[in-house]
């Protein structure tokens, strides 16, 4: 029996105003030939900060401890049969930095069957 997984990303629009860089020309997010790819619910940039909320049935870790040359392609997935597993990633980029050098995001999300 297959069961949808959604996951609600309230805290995107939330980060994506509160945390942003000044504004940029350069798209956050892009596919594998480097063209800009739109916002979804998922994946969104605004203002020079991005935030993605990827969700995998890849188990392996091997896929994101990889060297900075190294792209990863993880497989995608929105529906999980009964006693499978998905891993929900979540990937930043360009948040707003204090005066350290640090970067503080909160995000919160609830996981329904």
């Amino acid at each position: 029996m297959i069961r949808h997984c959604a996951v609600e990303l309230a805290f995107l629009a939330c980060a994506l105003s509160s945390l942003a860089q000044p504004a940029t020309d350069e798209a956050i997010w892009k596919d594998a030939d480097g063209n800009a790819v739109p916002n979804t619910e998922f994946r969104a940039s605004k203002e020079g900060f991005g935030g993605w909320l990827f969700i995998t049935p890849d188990a392996g870790k091997e896929k994101w401890e990889t060297s900075p040359e190294t792209v990863p392609r993880f497989n995608t997935a929105d529906k999980v049969g009964r006693g499978e597993r998905l891993f929900i990633l979540i990937f930043f980029s360009n948040p707003k930095l204090d005066g350290q050098n640090n970067a503080d995001i909160t995000c919160a999300g609830d996981v329904k069957r």
